[in-house]
């Protein structure tokens, strides 16, 4: 006797609410839909044209949709005697790599970004 092969046809789960997940997918629902707009048009009385009001420029990292919680992943290609000395540095403190590197970086990019501002100032 031969073996009935499986029904290869593919049915969607049914999600626990399909009218949310239909209408994130559509984009009618979009946590990042709030946006920091540096202009915004407005229309002048009596005239049909939008104009665009100045605003104070903000910076990216301000964006209300920019979370101190989310972190990001990058690669840092270290040549390999700074990767020795990073392992060294981490057998010696006990720390891990990572917060070696944090402890590193994120006051030099502070750093930076004041150098920027105050030149664009």
């Amino acid at each position: 006797m031969a073996k009935r092969k499986p029904s290869l046809s593919s049915s969607r789960p049914a999600l626990p609410d399909e009218k949310k997940a239909t209408a994130f997918i559509s984009g009618e629902e979009n946590p990042h839909k709030e946006r920091v707009e540096t202009e915004k048009p407005s229309v002048q009385e009596g005239s049909a044209t939008p104009r665009r009001s100045k605003k104070k420029l903000s910076y990216p990292w301000e964006a209300p949709d920019i979370l101190e919680e989310r972190k990001r992943v990058i690669n840092l290609r270290l040549p390999e005697p700074y990767y020795v000395k990073l392992k060294y540095i981490r057998q010696k403190t006990g720390k891990v790599a990572h917060q070696v590197c944090l402890d590193a970086v994120l006051p030099a990019i502070e750093a930076e970004i004041k150098k920027i501002i105050k030149e664009e100032k």
